[in-house]
């Protein structure tokens, strides 16, 4: 620091201060080697329990894939089991974002169906009432 930037003007408390100043500093670069020793300790001791989390969690995924073919398998030796024809549906995507123009066309699309559909339209036909519904 520059000596005209202290608001102490006496140089007997300035002296004092910067020794305090650079005691502290080096307390708290004791204190930080102590930490990395601690942390470095940590590591060794917890590794081989962070791998064998890592390979428990591959276990258990494969066990969880291996029940969910095994229900599969079941289920399509059930009676009523119809095999998927056609294209198969996507999944869709997590992280789609409409663009406001796609946004404000799917509600007019919507709005335009449901003006054919609504079932409150087909009130007193009892038949179409279900398909509305659908």
């Amino acid at each position: 620091m520059i000596e005209e930037n202290f608001p102490i003007k006496n140089e007997k408390q300035q002296q004092l201060l910067k020794q305090e100043i650079v005691q502290l500093e080096k307390e708290i670069s004791g204190v930080e080697e102590q930490i990395r020793l601690f942390e470095n300790m940590l590591r060794l001791e917890l590794e081989n329990e962070l791998i064998e989390v890592q390979e428990l969690t591959v276990i258990y995924k494969k066990l969880q894939k291996e029940k969910k073919e095994k229900r599969f398998a079941q289920k399509k030796r059930g009676k009523n089991y119809q095999e998927i024809e056609g294209l198969k549906p996507l999944n869709p995507q997590k992280n789609t974002i409409l663009k406001p123009k796609d946004e404000k066309e799917k509600k007019r699309l919507y709005r335009e169906a449901m003006v054919y559909v609504h079932p409150d339209k087909f009130s007193s036909k009892n038949d179409q009432i279900d398909l509305a519904t659908e």
